[in-house]
């Protein structure tokens, strides 16, 4: 029984706190949510219909034919496209989403202490506490998807004990761990790069078999290059044919970190910041008793910790354009990492010294039965503003409502997935092709060119392609709303043409009088559609090479 009980306890954990969902049956609709449901509701309708484009969407996204889900997270997309069409409506899915991130993080806490020899009491206790923050909360409360990358994060980080104490590199699991976190969240897998390059200087200064750690490596990365196939051909074909536009840049980085505009990352839970400065005291207090493994976590988790923050001059940066900083677009993204590491550094502490058993067990059950009872409240205190926030009033923020607040709340328990997407819509341009440099407002562009033409024309999905059609009294030029790559093929009335293409893409064509027919469809270079199948071909191999080694032991 004792064995089972963290399989019970992190499960029961997670659906105590969806209770306030089911109990209430409100949602929270975060800044995020819209941006993501299009992703899922597009894979979900490729999934139901089995018209699979992995390039355009055809469903989501007011149909636009845009690209989004290729160049984020594309396999986890279709998971949650899959987890969208059993559950039949927003709100069923957000309580499955919900719970499924929450079962998510704490189990991949527990693995990774487990493994880690973390005493079990213990592992469960910070399990929990790591299912409190805002890491995870983020997810929960606005719809971030940074979420998803940090609840796999501990599981990923078991690579690092072979690493460090074995002084090996193992390389299965390094290339399936960097290839899961790849294909849930793109900027999660940089940072999970970083880290694994971290521990691995730390061992190749160490071993004294520094050419097998480098070929091991090598093969490593191979592995991972053949389970994530479908990204890096794909990027490599979009990004070297088109000008692809990045997400908005944040010239006010600083107001995002943690320490100034963002501190609430500190405080889920209360105890965070005090058990922060705890931890720290009790780690110098005894050095010299902790392991090369601690004494790692802990530099990398201050790194971490120091990146969050407005210590770095990140507006100045952004607005010298130093490279790169301006992908980051907000400092907190790097507490994520923070709080998985000095969970794990935490935990590795407080079991080396050697405790009054009461205090022991005492101490981080009441530090963890504080943030459970926070995240109840807070969770419950967010979903009583459903009945009474407007949506109406959000109407201008690049957001754009289309019926009154009671209909959009109805629709989100609606079996027609579609309803809600109507009617509240977003100009988000990231990831629009960009044909001309302008000063115009990329959002308002979208709006215009695409959200507000597009009850004008009738749009279905024939196989792999996107059909849109419209009358017009008399012929002449016509605006379709819908967004054309290199590579994306477009049919006027049965003949392919080369439209002018406003500055993000929008099409236009030579219509007749009375009714008029586009044919949408993109056309993939040979390597990339082998780049796909080579993906799949990995992923469906590599859970049999687990399940071999299982039998074989």
């Amino acid at each position: 029984m004792k064995k089972l009980s963290p399989y019970l306890i992190i499960p029961l954990v997670a659906l105590l706190f969806i209770m306030p969902n089911l109990i209430t049956g409100d949602m929270i609709v975060g800044s995020d949510a819209v941006f993501h449901f299009n992703r899922f509701y597009d894979t979900a309708m490729q999934i139901r219909h089995g018209n699979f484009e992995y390039f355009l969407t055809f469903y989501g996204f007011q149909q636009s034919g845009r690209i989004v889900n290729v160049l984020y997270g594309p396999l986890w997309a279709y998971w949650n496209g899959l987890l969208v069409l059993l559950t039949g409506t927003w709100f069923r899915y957000q309580v499955a989403a919900n719970f499924f991130i929450y079962l998510l993080s704490g189990s991949s806490m527990y693995y990774l202490l487990k493994k880690a020899r973390v005493p079990q009491g213990l592992s469960v206790t910070v399990a929990v506490f790591f299912m409190t923050t805002f890491s995870i909360q983020y997810w929960i409360q606005r719809q971030g998807f940074t979420s998803w990358g940090t609840a796999v994060l501990p599981l990923c980080l078991l690579p690092i004990l072979d690493m460090v104490e074995k002084g090996k590199i193992p390389i299965v699991k390094l290339a399936f761990a960097m290839a899961l976190m790849t294909q849930i969240h793109l900027f999660s897998s940089l940072l999970l790069a970083l880290i694994y390059g971290f521990y691995f200087v730390y061992s190749f200064i160490k071993s004294s078999h520094k050419t097998k750690l480098i070929k091991d490596v090598s093969l490593a990365v191979l592995l991972f290059l053949g389970l994530t196939a479908n990204l890096w051909g794909s990027m490599f074909y979009l990004y070297t044919n088109n000008e692809i536009l990045s997400p908005f840049v944040n010239q006010q980085m600083s107001n995002f970190a943690v320490d100034s505009g963002s501190d609430y990352w500190l405080f889920y839970p209360y105890a965070f910041l005090p058990l922060m400065g705890a931890m720290l005291a009790i780690y110098l207090n005894n050095r010299k008793k902790m392991t090369p493994l601690i004494h790692l976590t802990g530099a990398l988790s201050l790194f971490f910790l120091i990146l969050s923050s407005d210590i770095l001059p990140w507006t100045d940066w952004v607005q010298e354009q130093v490279p790169f900083v301006s992908l980051i677009q907000f400092p907190f993204r790097f507490f994520a990492p923070f709080t998985v590491l000095f969970a794990f550094f935490a935990a590795q502490v407080f079991s080396t010294v050697v405790w009054p058993k009461r205090l022991k067990q005492i101490v981080p059950m009441v530090v963890v039965a504080l943030g459970v009872v926070q995240i109840l409240y807070t969770t419950t205190d967010h979903l009583q503003r459903w009945q009474t926030d407007s949506y109406i009033n959000k109407e201008g923020i690049h957001t754009y409502v289309y019926g009154d607040d009671q209909t959009i709340r109805d629709s989100f328990y609606s079996k027609d997935l579609k309803k809600s997407l109507e009617l509240v819509q977003k100009g988000t341009p990231d990831y629009l092709p960009v044909y001309e440099e302008t000063d115009r407002n990329n959002y308002n562009m979208y709006k215009k060119e695409i959200v507000d033409r597009n009850p004008d024309f009738q749009k279905t999905v024939d196989g792999s392609s996107l059909i849109i059609q419209w009358n017009q009294a008399e012929s002449g030029e016509t605006q379709v709303p819908i967004i054309v790559y290199a590579g994306s093929e477009v049919e006027v009335n049965g003949q392919k043409v080369s439209p002018i293409l406003s500055e993000i893409g929008t099409p236009t064509v030579e219509g007749k009088s009375g009714q008029n027919t586009v044919r949408l469809r993109f056309r993939a270079p040979a390597y990339v559609t082998i780049s796909l199948w080579v993906t799949l071909l990995c992923w469906l191999v590599f859970p049999s090479y687990f399940l071999i080694k299982k039998f074989r032991r």
